[in-house]
Formats: structure tokens, C-alpha cells, sequence
């Protein structure tokens, strides 16, 4: 971060109302030394800190440009700009590049610097060993110093949790599970059900609460069981596609004779992720594609029905107000800029089912 010491010596010098040859005979020394301060090139000695910033009425932070404040909403902004390049894939490629650079300009903070990590990393899953292993030295320095130092207890275990992955990477991978085991908990434990377990069972708190943990749930095991699906052994995409689809059917009918959300959230997730990895991978696939992608936006017309009587559904998508599942998936189709979802979207039996639902 460049110092502004001294362009801050010569805006306060001229509110003061002085010249440099006044501000050199009060601190006693040159006016050529004045001089170069307010060109930047050079910096007053440490022992002119306290008395100039005396003279001249201010802290020594404002003296030397520093503006708490100032730095950490730059922060938050930069987080925030992260994030969203970071999820769309039209600028995805950039987001390397940009915490790289905001990793440069905030060396120290924390939060910065466990996304720079992170993105070193290639991300929370599927990580290659290579890459963990040519940048082992300087993730393993920023691991111990987020675990030593942070006093963020999520960027703490997020630090843990990468530090197992270099370890696992390095041919340890007992110590890495035994590091995961000793620092995280299971599923009982997360904050959600800890808050339900606050109320009693019979109160409209501990109902809402329950029902969030549901949902949580579901949209849990539809992650896990659309990736077993993906993931599976010895498995042609097509058996693959065959043995997914007899759950979200079953999924589907459970969701129509109970008209119960926990059903219709599973089923939507678990034809998201499943079909998505089936667009990006195998686009050639159109017609199975455009039968799981009809699927998908039944269940998000549901979902959108149901989202408005049910305020723990609401919780679940994000509590937006008046969101609206159907639209928001038929938005993504229509505009993202992923290569081969663009060229499914051109397809006539992928344009006749996203008109269905229009």
C-alpha cells in the first residue's frame, strides 16, 4: 500500500496556512527536506512522526494516510467483487488474477488471504496433487498462519481443511483424516440444529427451525447422491442417465401425492447438478438432456408454489423475497454464457421445453 505521508505533509501544510521554509524551522530541518517529502521522494525519519503530526494537530494514522475505515470497506469490496467474478463463468478465468492482486495490496488481511490460498489450491474438491504439491511451501506458511494467528473460527478450520489436503498430498493421508476427525463435527452439530434444539418440540420456533433442517437435508443428499450417480464405476453415461432418472421419478411422485416440499427441493437439486454435469460434458446427449431439464423445471414450479406459504423454504433460498425457482432456472438457460449450455439452448427440443414453462 504506497504511503502518503507526503502528500498529506503538503495538504495539511497548506491548510496550515505555511510555507516550507516555515514547516523546516518549526521541525528543525531543511527546506530541502521538506521539500522532498512532499515530492515522495523521500520519507521524514521515524523521529519526525510524533512531532509533525503534533504540529500540524493530527493522528499519526492520518498523517501517514491510514484510514482504518477506508481500508476495510476496500476490503469488503473486494471480497464481494471476488465472489461474484468467481461465479459466473463468463469472468471465472479473471478471478485468479484479480485475488492475486488484492492478495498484493492486502498482504495481512485474513480474508484475503485464505481465498488467495484457496484459489492456489484449485478450490474445496477435486484438487490436483501436482498443483498441491509445487505450491506446497507457501500454502502450508499461509495454513499456519491462519490457524495461529486468525481469529476467525471458520477461516481457522477452512485453513485446517487445507492443511489435511497438502498433508494428503504429501503421501499422509492418516494424519489428514486423523487433522479433519479432531477439528470437525458431524452433521448433528451444525448451527441449524443447534438452533432447533433451543425451542421446545411443540412451538411455532422449534417447527421453523425443524423444517429448515429438512430441507438442508435434502438439498445435502441430493448434492451427494447426484454426484454417486455421476461418479459411478463402470457406468456408460447413458446407464448412468437411466439410473439417476428412477430416483428423480421417484422423487417426482412422492413430490405430486404429498405436495411436500422436502421431496420437490431433492428432486430439483438432484437433477441440477446431475444434468448440468451431463450438459457440460456431453452436449451430443440433447435429447436426455432436454427430458431431465423438463424434470427440473417441474419441480422449480413447484418449488415456487410452495416457496410462498413456507417461510423455512424461504430461509433455504437465501429468504429472498417472492423468489422464484422457476424463472431463476429458465434466466440461467436463457443467458448463461457457458460454451455448451450455449449451444444446447439452440437446440429446437431444448427451446420447445424452456417455452413450456415460459
Amino acid at each position: 500500500m504506497k504511503i502518503a505521508i507526503g502528500e498529506n505533509i503538503k495538504r495539511l501544510r497548506k491548510q496550515k496556512g505555511i510555507t516550507q521554509e516555515k514547516l523546516a524551522e518549526a521541525i528543525n530541518v531543511s527546506v530541502a527536506a521538506v521539500s522532498k517529502w512532499e515530492r515522495d521522494e523521500t520519507y521524514p525519519d521515524i523521529t519526525l512522526i510524533f512531532p509533525l503530526a503534533h504540529y500540524f494537530g493530527v493522528s499519526v494514522d492520518e498523517l501517514m494516510g491510514y484510514n482504518k475505515e477506508k481500508i476495510e470497506q476496500d476490503i469488503l469490496d473486494t471480497l464481494e467483487e471476488y465472489t461474484n467474478i468467481s461465479k459466473s463463468y463468463s469472468t471465472h478465468h479473471l478471478a485468479k488474477n484479480f485475488i492475486f492482486e488484492a492478495y498484493k495490496k492486502h498482504p495481512n488481511d485474513f480474508r484475503i488471504m485464505s481465498e488467495y490460498a484457496w484459489c492456489i489450491a484449485g478450490g474445496f474438491a477435486d484438487n490436483d496433487t501436482q498443483n498441491l504439491l509445487d505450491n506446497f511451501e507457501e500454502l502450508w506458511k499461509i495454513c499456519e498462519r491462519l490457524i495461529c494467528e486468525c481469529n476467525d473460527s471458520s477461516i481457522v478450520l477452512n485453513a485446517k481443511g487445507l492443511k489435511a489436503k497438502l498433508l494428503h498430498a504429501k503421501g499422509n493421508t492418516n494424519e489428514a483424516i486423523e487433522l479433519l476427525e479432531s477439528n470437525f463435527s458431524n452433521s448433528w452439530d451444525t448451527a441449524s440444529h443447534r438452533i432447533e434444539q433451543l425451542f421446545q418440540k411443540d412451538s411455532p420456533e422449534y417447527r421453523y427451525w425443524n423444517r429448515v433442517n429438512v430441507y438442508e437435508y435434502a438439498q445435502n443428499t441430493a448434492l451427494k447422491l447426484g454426484r454417486a450417480y455421476w461418479y459411478s464405476a463402470n457406468l456408460t453415461d447413458e446407464e448412468k442417465v437411466a439410473l439417476c432418472e428412477k430416483a428423480i421419478d421417484a422423487l417426482s411422485y412422492a413430490r405430486k401425492e404429498t405436495n411436500e416440499a422436502y421431496f420437490a427441493l431433492m428432486e430439483y437439486d438432484l437433477i441440477g447438478i446431475f444434468n448440468f454435469r451431463l450438459s457440460a460434458s456431453r452436449p451430443d446427449m440433447v435429447v436426455d438432456i432436454a427430458r431431465l431439464l423438463d424434470k427440473m423445471l417441474s419441480a422449480a414450479e413447484a418449488l415456487t408454489v410452495l416457496i410462498k406459504t413456507d417461510d423455512a423454504l424461504k430461509k433455504i433460498f437465501s429468504g429472498k423475497v417472492n423468489y422464484n425457482p422457476l424463472k431463476w432456472e429458465i434466466s440461467q438457460w436463457n443467458t448463461t454464457n457457458h460454451p455448451q449450455i450455449s449451444k444446447l439452448r439452440t437446440e429446437p427440443i431444448i427451446i420447445e421445453v424452456l417455452n413450456k414453462y415460459n
